[in-house]
């Protein structure tokens, strides 16, 4: 019995990038002791190993490694695992541009409020999603993500060890503390970040509010959020900083006044050596401007500072 021929079979190996190829486990003899075999390394995946033992059979028993208590038969699949990477996450081997490649992107996102809490998918050694059954993101919840990739077409954020949130059901901005104010002009338009027009509600011209975010969710364009799930287009308003102090405009010349938008103002100045109480500093055009008035700004450098508190 001893030296009956095993042999030769193949396996199916499942690679990072979705393909598969053939594995040959070579040839051997009853007889012999049992081999250990890896297949061929691929940058960051742990490859997978088997154990082949040679029967008098003359039909080989072929095990994995990691799990010896089931053989293996020709039409199972044999897949590499992703290795863990410094900060407990998984590194990913880039397969193809774009596809299936982790790039570090930190930010903070955020659920909506209109819509249903947020599945959450796991990415697999086959470099496949598959959805988390146990967990999922509420509904109006902000978290930390810190990188981003795309899968099969689909782009995600992660937002845990191996979770990640579909980009298009959660979106990014930046947490602020500003004070913004309101154009005079007209009345301004509210959105819900779901990207829909809150037709009942708009904001007054020349009010003042704190926005606690800013995000590029809504057409592309910048907005501030001034409610729970209310945001105004940032070209509608302008950021300020309160105060409460009096200033005088210089002895030698009327004092120009200008909008909030940077206009003159051309039907109205200030008297020379007049003092005039300041709520609010402002940049136009990158110059600094105190208000004076509901609509009118003087610039920092025609007026003298007499008090501040």
């Amino acid at each position: 019995m001893i030296g009956i021929t095993n042999n030769d079979k193949k396996l199916t190996l499942k690679n990072p990038d979705g393909t598969t190829t053939k594995w040959n486990i070579p040839a051997g003899h009853y007889g012999d002791s049992p081999v250990t075999l890896t297949a061929k390394a691929l940058p960051g995946y742990k490859a997978p190993s088997v154990i082949v033992t040679y029967n008098a059979s003359g039909i080989p028993t072929i095990t994995n490694a990691n799990d010896t208590t089931k053989p293996l038969t020709e039409t199972d699949e044999l897949s590499y695992t992703r290795n863990p990477s410094h900060d407990g996450s998984s590194a990913v081997n880039p397969t193809t541009t774009g596809e299936g490649v982790i790039e570090s992107k930190p930010q903070t996102v955020s659920t909506y409020s209109d819509k249903p809490d947020v599945e959450l998918y796991q990415l697999g050694a086959d470099n496949k999603m598959s959805p988390i059954t146990s967990r999922s993101l509420a509904t109006a919840s902000n978290w930390y993500s810190d990188a981003t990739i795309t899968v099969d077409g689909i782009s995600y954020f992660r937002v845990a060890t191996n979770e990640w949130a579909k980009v298009g059901e959660v979106y990014p901005y930046q947490a602020l503390n500003l004070h913004i104010r309101t154009y005079d002009d007209s009345e301004k338009d509210l959105y819900k970040a779901e990207n829909v027009l809150i037709t009942k509600e708009t904001l007054a011209p020349s009010s003042s509010w704190i926005t606690d975010r800013e995000t590029y969710v809504i057409n592309n364009t910048k907005y501030y959020r001034v409610a729970t799930n209310e945001f105004v287009n940032a070209d509608d308003v302008y950021v300020y900083s309160p105060v409460n102090m009096v200033v005088t405009t210089h002895a030698d010349k009327y004092t120009t006044l200008y909008t909030a938008k940077g206009a003159e103002v051309t039907n109205r100045t200030l008297s020379n050596d007049s003092s005039w109480k300041v709520d609010s500093i402002t940049y136009i055009n990158g110059d600094k401007y105190y208000r004076v008035a509901t609509n009118e700004f003087v610039k920092a450098s025609d007026v003298d500072i007499r008090n501040y508190r």
